[in-house]
């Protein structure tokens, strides 16, 4: 997944981020692919939410962490700060339980 240049572009604009402990970092997206269980807002919010929580849990033992306050209901995503050395490791776990994963990478729009 960590496609070594966006690494590079991450690091030459200045936009890797740093752990509590100093550990290199990026930032990721993780996307719920599960369908809602319910049509009840209230339903599909406490069920993404408990998702998050699990999530949040698996990525702490793994040295990573989630944004506060990322969670997109409609989008179904939330964010996380990643150890770089770890990346790979941790986005193969995730896409193994049907997560989608995306490295944040900003893109400039052009007007003409």
């Amino acid at each position: 997944m960590s496609d070594r240049s966006d690494l590079k572009k991450l690091r030459r604009l200045g936009l890797i981020k740093r752990m509590s402990d100093g550990t290199e970092a990026v930032k990721i997206t993780a996307q719920y692919r599960g369908a809602p269980a319910s049509s009840d807002r209230l339903a599909w919010k406490a069920e993404i939410e408990a998702w998050q929580d699990s999530l949040s849990d698996k990525l702490t033992k793994v040295g990573a962490e989630i944004v506060p306050n990322s969670l997109s209901l409609s989008a179904q995503t939330v964010e996380a700060v990643v150890p770089t050395l770890r990346l790979d490791e941790i986005v193969k776990h995730l896409q193994d339980e049907d997560v989608r994963v995306d490295l944040v990478v900003p893109r400039q729009v052009v007007n003409e």
